[in-house]
């Protein structure tokens, strides 16, 4: 694991805030698909964000999603099954859209707290990820809202 990564990966852990649309408990099949959509949502529009700067990371985005595809499917297979089991076939998914343009829409103006060199650092190690484990633990690092001091120090370097 690329040692920047591991370090939000550790630091990270004291400050998670989960952003799970249904208030589901952290370790719920539920919440692990979101938390795994979301982390593609948030490369995918963040990348784009970033494509016209020195960063662009576009290229490792694809990357990423090429290596992670079944699991991203799976994610979101998950995640329409369970949104469609509550609001029914139409309802599901369009509160699947919904979440989904939430969270886009979130990301539009870039990562809260990481460069596009950050980001573009974390989707080249995400692509070589290929175990569920790995992407949440990466995931629940880069989807704080509000990293640990020793987080935000380690970004900036």
């Amino acid at each position: 694991m690329d040692k920047f990564v591991r370090l939000l990966v550790k630091l990270g852990a004291a400050s998670m805030v989960l952003l799970s649309p249904t208030g589901a408990n952290a370790g719920s099949p539920e919440n692990t698909s979101a938390r795994i959509h979301q982390l593609d949502i948030m490369l995918m529009v963040s990348s784009l964000h970033c494509r016209f700067g020195s960063d662009d990371f576009q290229s490792e985005y694809r990357k990423f999603s090429a290596a992670n595809l079944t699991e991203l499917n799976a994610a979101h297979r998950s995640l329409q099954a369970q949104y469609n089991d509550r609001y029914g076939t139409t309802g599901g998914k369009r509160k699947l859209d919904a979440l989904s343009v939430g969270m886009a829409n979130h990301y539009g103006l870039g990562h809260p707290w990481m460069s596009c060199g950050d980001l573009k650092k974390a989707a080249k190690d995400l692509s070589k990820r290929r175990q569920r484990e790995e992407l949440l633990n990466v995931a629940e690092a880069l989807l704080t809202e509000r990293p640990s001091s020793g987080v935000m120090l380690a970004a900036r370097r």
